[in-house]
């Protein structure tokens, strides 16, 4: 789903993904700071003129998020000692700011100085996390022409194709093409790309299907390519266009047996979508990531010790990391398209627990994002005891076919060959739940 250097995460955070707006963002975030902290030292003055030592050191610990939680990250935006001579004055006046209380202060009480200098503080904070939860949603909505592009198509890869159109179950326009099978088919499959890219990353993966014995539907989901939708999320809502998928090739009259494969997002919209229809006989997930915010924290953790991290990327994974953040990202979220994702940003885990067919968990082993242990947990949770995992040893992220494709295409043929025939399909509940546009 991520390419490397260009993450996009709902605060993913991408998921992929520095986006091409994390300058302005980090640049917004510096100048924030730089403008708050003279305002916090003129009214830690205030309150040090004003009230005891001790009613100021009460107040010391509400200023120490704002001023000193900058300086106890500085180093990780300046490496090196020799940086530390570009601090603003605001910012070297803050990190003097645990001193300054700690001196001696007249013993009257000004009791409407201090509510002044809280409401000020309070006012400080509200508008930080304000702006933080905006910008770091802020991705998530609008037109991204870079997710649209397309340059390839099947017959690149030698594969015959329609170029199809329905919606989601939730009323988005999508694209797909619909690839059949070389002779007659096995079944269908589902395959779902990660955020900013386009169905045709899939192609290669399409072809050894297609080849194997499988119809293949390539989707475009919401907000990339040519399908429509103006709001993305760290799969929840991408799980509908799955399941519109699903409900299209019913559409065609094909009754055989549908598998789901996807990747990154598309990888836990996959899981969602199994976990809600009883239509689905099984799951291929590659790259999937236990919550939002966890992936969130791995990238940011990345960028942050890698010395090729730029000054502004640095200052945009470092306030992504403030506690709080990803909250404040979530609320943004909540007001801005009525769907709350929660302070985790979207966790896979009560989702996984719902599957009940069989299911394959594929992981690079030096994934840094989605690291195998985190693969492990969301394989842990599904409760269907018909559950593989595949680790390719030298994979990054989203590039496990890439790096080891034969494994890959012999480990999704075979499972997808075990799978289809053990799994019962065509229970009664079939059709309940696709039927439902909800």
């Amino acid at each position: 789903m991520i390419r490397k250097r260009r993450i996009s995460q709902p605060g993913i955070p991408s998921t992929g993904d520095v986006c091409s707006s994390s300058r302005v963002t980090s640049g917004l975030m510096a100048v924030i700071c730089a403008t708050l902290m003279p305002i916090i030292h003129g009214r830690l003055q205030k309150v040090r003129e004003a009230v005891s030592c001790d009613v100021a050191c009460s107040a010391h610990y509400i200023v120490y998020y704002i001023a000193d939680l900058e300086g106890r990250y500085l180093h990780l935006l300046f490496p090196d000692k020799e940086d530390q001579n570009h601090w603003s004055s605001p910012v070297r006046e803050g990190l003097e700011v645990n001193a300054m209380i700690r001196g001696s202060a007249p013993n009257h009480l000004s009791r409407t100085r201090l509510v002044r200098c809280l409401a000020t503080i309070a006012t400080v904070v509200v508008l930080f996390y304000a702006v933080a939860g905006y910008l770091g949603s802020a991705n998530m909505f609008g037109d991204h022409p870079r997710w649209r592009g397309m340059n390839r198509g099947p017959s690149d890869f030698g594969l015959r194709s329609e170029t199809v159109s329905f919606n989601s179950t939730d009323g988005i326009p999508l694209k797909a093409w619909w690839v059949p099978a070389s002779g007659t088919p096995r079944g269908a499959v589902i395959i779902a790309h990660g955020i900013d890219h386009t169905r045709q990353v899939m192609l290669p993966r399409a072809a050894f299907l297609v080849r194997g014995g499988y119809d293949v539907l390539a989707i475009d989901l919401r907000g990339h390519g040519e399908s429509g939708g103006s709001i993305v999320s760290p799969g929840l809502l991408e799980a509908r266009d799955i399941l519109g998928a699903l409900r299209y090739i019913r559409s065609r009259g094909n009754n055989e047996p549908v598998a789901l494969l996807g990747v990154s997002y598309g990888a836990v919209a996959s899981l969602i979508a199994a976990a809600e229809s009883p239509q689905i006989a099984a799951v291929i997930s590659d790259s999937a990531f236990p919550t939002g915010k966890e992936a969130s924290d791995d990238i940011s953790r990345h960028y942050l010790h890698d010395s090729r991290t730029n000054f502004w990327e640095r200052a945009l994974f470092l306030a992504s990391s403030i506690p709080g953040v990803a909250g404040a990202t979530a609320l943004a979220y909540y007001l801005r398209s009525g769907i709350y994702l929660g302070p985790e940003l979207l966790s896979l885990m009560p989702f996984a627990s719902r599957i009940h067919i069989p299911t394959l968990i594929i992981s690079g082993g030096h994934d840094w994002i989605v690291p195998t242990d985190k693969a492990r947990q969301i394989l842990s949770a599904i409760p269907d005891n018909r559950k593989e995992l595949l680790v390719i040893p030298d994979a990054d992220h989203d590039t496990a076919y890439s790096t080891a494709p034969t494994l890959y295409a012999s480990g999704v043929l075979s499972f997808l060959e075990r799978s289809i025939k053990s799994n019962v399909y065509g229970s009664g509940k079939r059709g309940r739940y696709l039927c439902d546009s909800r």
